[in-house]
């Protein structure tokens, strides 16, 4: 990395800091992770909190980062749904498997980052599958419709929604 840039991003680390200290404590955080409605939101959090963590070296909000990813963990239902609002939902699934991911990917090698590593798998299946070699997550079942037409009265369709997340 040239000297600029490391400097640059050097000089951002209190700024960062500051934001995802004040994200750790936001109480609509700590609302969503005392409620069972949505799990992407803990994921997006963790994942926010954890590189944050890594960039400023801030031990603090790693321990924050591992607690909503745990939380959002104790949600997952036996055949790997992380539900929203109580259920399956193919796009919210596929957001927190994205962020999941993008959490992990910062953790050290530990046994937590492998219990986190095959949560997402399990979330995967059967409705999902890692589309090699990009490792794009492709969700490919209904969201939450149960009707056979639309709002429109056009016929339902499957929520077909690819999220990239770079390397695992």
């Amino acid at each position: 990395m040239p000297a600029s840039v490391r400097r640059e991003a050097l000089a951002l680390q209190p700024a960062l800091r500051q934001a995802a200290t004040a994200l750790a404590a936001d109480p609509l955080l700590r609302q969503a992770e005392s409620t069972a409605q949505n799990s992407n939101g803990l994921f997006v959090s963790a994942a926010a909190l954890q590189q944050a963590a890594v960039l400023t070296g801030d031990a603090a909000l790693a321990e924050r980062a591992r607690a909503l990813a745990a939380s959002g963990l104790a949600r997952q239902l036996p055949d790997g749904t992380f539900p929203e609002r109580h259920g399956f939902d193919a796009g919210y699934q596929t957001v927190s498997l994205e962020y999941l991911a993008r959490y992990a990917a910062v953790l050290p090698p530990s046994s937590w980052r492998d219990e986190v590593f095959r949560a997402a798998n399990r979330g995967l299946n059967p409705n999902h599958r890692l589309d090699p070699p990009h490792l794009g997550v492709t969700a490919l079942a209904q969201s939450r419709k149960r009707r056979a037409t639309g709002r429109a009265g056009q016929a339902g369709r499957s929520a077909d929604k690819t999220a990239w997340i770079g390397r695992w």
